[in-house]
């Protein structure tokens, strides 16, 4: 006997309720194109606000932008190549200038060290010239 268990006989009383959502003509009677052009309308909304915004920045940026100097891209591409190799010949001699920067203060320093290093020693050598002289003063 199949409905001899409580579950079973729920279940039997609403078998036509699930075969109903079974059947494959159940979904064609909402039409599921309206719910997937409403989920892709939904989530193109962020996109297109997004290119709205874009395309607003390019027209602001358009009236910056010169269409002579578009016409003239091939000779200015070809002036290119000698403006870079004089940057970088630039900036080669800009590091070797800092390096000799770099050595100069590192030479002055040292003198600075070195002068200093001599007045501390000229100042001890006139302290006890004094001290002695004040020595035989006193005596």
């Amino acid at each position: 006997m199949l409905g001899k268990h409580q579950k079973t006989q729920v279940l039997l009383k609403r078998l036509n309720e699930l075969a109903e959502y079974t059947d494959p003509s159940f979904i064609m009677r909402y039409d599921p194109a309206n719910f997937i052009k409403r989920d892709y309308v939904l989530d193109s909304t962020t996109r297109l606000q997004k290119g709205a915004v874009e395309a607003k920045k390019i027209q602001e940026l358009s009236k910056f932008v010169d269409s002579g100097n578009l016409k003239n891209l091939n000779e200015l591409e070809k002036k290119m190549g000698p403006l870079t190799s004089k940057c970088l010949d630039l900036n080669e001699k800009e590091q070797d200038m800092g390096k000799e920067i770099d050595d100069l203060l590192f030479k002055w320093n040292g003198i600075l060290d070195t002068l200093t290093e001599q007045f501390v020693a000229f100042d001890t050598i006139l302290r006890s010239i004094e001290e002695k002289e004040e020595e035989k003063s006193k005596k």
